[in-house]
């Protein structure tokens, strides 16, 4: 990660942020995230995002207890087609896995899961740059497809395919929205 200044970011359609990550070396190169944005690439968050590393956002903490919270699906998504709501809120008999707290995004960027108080668990932003973020209130993705519960193994496979789809980065048409 910490090479990340070294490299041409645009040579890659994505970047996928894990849970648990140094925010304030993240911070300290917040401006790499903007310019890779800018240019038209895909940023997928799957930190609590307490830095200023991706601008807008922001997490925070449940002020209750995240076992009493129901999620639920607010918009349809590609990525998230096979999740259904029972996915979001039980895991090997533990209901709340999936809260980790709630996001505050920038205006415009559309709600995937909410809580039962409509706070923000996921969210995706076209509107605040030229490229897309997905960005998590600190649920790992790739964590849970690995352990292999279902249907999270091919939620990232959608993931990583509508990262492709999505990105402009690397296509000659940077900051240039494809139709979806």
């Amino acid at each position: 990660m910490y090479d990340l200044p070294d490299h041409d970011l645009t040579s890659f359609d994505g970047l996928v942020v894990p849970s648990v990550v140094d925010q304030k070396f993240l911070a300290h190169e917040s401006d790499m995230f903007a310019d890779y944005l800018d240019a038209g690439g895909v940023v997928v968050s799957f930190a609590k995002i307490f830095r200023d590393w991706l601008a807008g956002y922001r997490w925070h903490s449940h002020p209750t207890s995240a076992r009493a919270l129901e999620l639920e699906l607010a918009h349809d998504h590609p990525v998230f087609e096979p999740v259904t709501e029972r996915d979001l809120n039980l895991y090997e008999g533990v209901s709340g896995w999936f809260t980790r707290g709630y996001l505050e995004p920038p205006a415009g960027a559309k709600p995937i899961v909410v809580d039962g108080e409509d706070r923000v668990i996921v969210s995706v932003d076209e509107e605040s740059t030229s490229g897309t973020i997905l960005a998590t209130a600190g649920s790992d993705l790739f964590h849970t497809a690995f352990r292999d519960h279902e249907p999270f193994p091919k939620v990232v496979a959608r993931l990583l395919d509508w990262m492709t789809d999505v990105s402009t980065v690397s296509d000659g048409e940077q900051g240039e929205r494809h139709e979806r």
